[in-house]
C-alpha cells in the first residue's frame, strides 16, 4: 500500500480529480458546519474543504477505499442539514465510512486511529478492529470511543495486511 499525505486543498483536489486508486482515505482534521450549515473539513492552514468541493470534484474509488472522517461531528445527522458526507463518500464508491457522532477532541482521535488502525492494518475486519477499539477505552473507563461509527458492512478488510503481527 503506497501512502501519502495531503496537506494543502489543491493537492487533495488532484489526487480526488485523478482518481487515485486509494485503499484506506483518512481525514485527520478539523470538521462540522460552516454557518449556512454545509458540512466542512478543515485542512493544512486552515482550508476549508466543504461538501459541493466534494461533489464537484466526482471522486471515483475504484479500488472501493474505506474512508475515515476522523473529525468532529462528520457522521452525524442534524435536522438543519440534508448533506451527509458518509452518504457522498460511499455513492462514489468507497467501500464504508467511518465518522464520529459528535464533537471529539485531538487526543480521543490520535488514540481510537492508533487502536483501530493497529488491527485493521493487520486485516482484521473493519467491525472487529473498532469494536476492538471501543472496548480498550471502555476497559480504561473512557466510553469516548462510542462516537465512532462505521457505515458499512463489519466484514470489510484490506485485501493483505499492511502490518505484521511484529510491527508497532
Amino acid at each position: 500500500m503506497n501512502a501519502s499525505t495531503i496537506r494543502t486543498l489543491d493537492d487533495l483536489r488532484k489526487a480526488f480529480k485523478r482518481s487515485e486508486p486509494f485503499d484506506l482515505v483518512h481525514f485527520y482534521a478539523h470538521g462540522g458546519t460552516d454557518n449556512l450549515g454545509h458540512a466542512v473539513l478543515q485542512i493544512g492552514n486552515e482550508e476549508t474543504v466543504k461538501f459541493l468541493d466534494f461533489e464537484s470534484w466526482q471522486p471515483n474509488f475504484t479500488r472501493r477505499p474505506l474512508v475515515i472522517l476522523n473529525t468532529c461531528d462528520s457522521a452525524a445527522q442534524g435536522t438543519d442539514s440534508f448533506e451527509s458526507l458518509v452518504e457522498l463518500f460511499v455513492e462514489r464508491g468507497a467501500a464504508g465510512v467511518i465518522g464520529t457522532q459528535c464533537q471529539v477532541r485531538n487526543l480521543l482521535a490520535g488514540e481510537v486511529m492508533v487502536l483501530f488502525l493497529g488491527q485493521f492494518l493487520r486485516q482484521a475486519s473493519a467491525g472487529a478492529a473498532l469494536f476492538s477499539a471501543r472496548q480498550t477505552l471502555l476497559a480504561r473507563g473512557d466510553p469516548r470511543g462510542l462516537a465512532y461509527s462505521l457505515f458499512a458492512s463489519s466484514d470489510i478488510r484490506l485485501a493483505l495486511p499492511v502490518l505484521d503481527e511484529g510491527s508497532a
